[in-house]
């Protein structure tokens, strides 16, 4: 475990988790950083966040050295969809979630996107991956249908022969 200040998180992380993989691969155990939190200032780990942010998106904010909300909310929207490789409306979701912890009229823009007070935020995101899940099974099973060599996976069946001789008149 390393704690770092709170400004040199990333840089400890580096881009893609490259600096601290190095560092684990060189000294042979893994790493895990930490920022240095004061002891006054208020935070949340964003795992507290699992029921609201997919797990998906949570091990990408770890992986860029984003271990709670203060953290998160340090960057930008765009440099949060940048390093955490996350679509500009999914980051800006994030930061709004974030904020909410901490601030009313933000819990408030919350509950207006998410529908309630108590509202999945991420509730598109994960019809579309839903979706896009079952898109890709439904091709995968056309393509295995096409192999057989019928379009439909329907088996063909020959007609039955006979080694009978056929009555001829």
């Amino acid at each position: 475990r390393v704690t770092v200040a709170a400004d040199e998180v990333s840089m400890a992380i580096g881009r893609g988790g490259q600096n601290i993989r190095l560092a684990s691969r060189l000294v042979g155990y893994e790493i895990d950083v930490y920022r240095d939190i004061k002891e006054e200032e208020e935070d949340i780990d964003i795992e507290e966040f699992a029921d609201v942010i997919p797990s998906e998106i949570l091990q990408r904010l770890h992986n860029i050295g984003c271990d709670s909300a203060k953290a998160v909310l340090e960057l930008s929207a765009s440099e949060l969809a940048r390093r955490a490789e996350l679509e500009a409306v999914t980051a800006e979701k994030i930061m709004l979630i974030m904020k909410a912890e901490f601030d009313e009229e933000a819990a408030a823009a919350l509950a207006k996107i998410a529908g309630t007070s108590t509202g999945d935020a991420f509730a598109e995101e994960r019809e579309a991956a839903a979706q896009a899940e079952a898109a890709k099974e439904e091709a995968a099973e056309n393509a295995a249908d096409e192999t057989n060599g019928t379009p439909d996976g329907a088996a063909t069946e020959a007609a039955p022969t006979t080694n009978e001789p056929t009555a001829q008149a």
